[in-house]
């Protein structure tokens, strides 16, 4: 069975998460198993998601909102801002930061329609503490982390995310999709971003020692993707001392 949920005008703000299993998330919002969002005119903004070590989350994120398991969110004139995903409590390098604005999780769809991901953040408690103290862990998508079957951005603007705090490896600042190629909804793409703003997405730390990988300070994709129109400008990454990919 499918829930049908339509919200317009609310805000969603100030929500504090802290994991106690996988495939759960969502600081603000959280849609799960054949449920579709449709979220209007709204604002969800300052929610955290706080991340220990004790969970596996390869599966599980969402700042300000989360989209798992058959799950789906369409954003119509919106804005997810300020929201952060932050790992708690001892540095440990199988922990996985995803989707300080939005994550999408397996099976499940993002579409973004004249709307705003700005400001959200991946982070640790041991880098706000010291800057020179990561967390060794991995962050994917600060603004949106993908994993889902479709993903389509269209009028919208993807800005001023960052990913501070995760040592091992940082992937797309702004927006991070991982797709299958084989995706059930017969088109040639897994992620569509067309008339669309990326803009001033960073990850790294220049006085940070330990940086890590760094990759896609703008997008990082692993899959098909299908890019009009855009701006694409401004974003960066700097791995200080550490090995730099592109």
């Amino acid at each position: 069975y499918l829930i049908d949920v339509s919200v317009d005008g609310l805000n969603f703000v100030n929500g504090s998460v802290e994991l106690v299993s996988a495939r759960t998330g969502g600081a603000g919002i959280f849609v799960y198993q054949n449920a579709n969002l449709a979220l209007s005119n709204s604002t969800v903004s300052n929610n955290t998601l706080r991340v220990p070590v004790t969970v596996t989350t390869d599966t599980c994120g969402g700042g300000g909102m989360a989209a798992l398991c058959y799950g789906s969110v369409a954003l119509d004139s919106s804005k997810v801002v300020d929201n952060t995903v932050i790992q708690v409590g001892e540095r440990d390098i199988n922990i996985t930061l995803q989707g300080g604005g939005i994550f999408v999780g397996k099976h499940s769809v993002l579409t973004v329609l004249d709307s705003t991901i700005s400001r959200n953040t991946l982070t640790s408690t041991n880098y706000q503490g010291d800057h020179t103290q990561w967390g060794f862990g991995r962050g994917y998508g600060a603004g949106i982390c993908s994993k889902g079957d479709l993903t389509e951005i269209s009028y919208s603007e993807v800005s001023d995310n960052s990913i501070r705090g995760c040592a091992i490896e940082q992937y797309g600042a702004g927006i991070y999709n991982y797709v299958s190629i084989n995706n059930p909804w017969n088109v040639s793409y897994g992620m569509r971003v067309d008339n669309t703003i990326i803009a001033r997405n960073t990850l790294g730390d220049h006085n940070v020692e330990n940086n890590g990988w760094c990759r896609g300070g703008g997008i990082y994709n692993t899959g098909r993707t299908l890019l009009i129109n855009n701006l694409i400008a401004n974003n960066s990454f700097d791995a200080g001392d550490e090995v730099v990919g592109m």
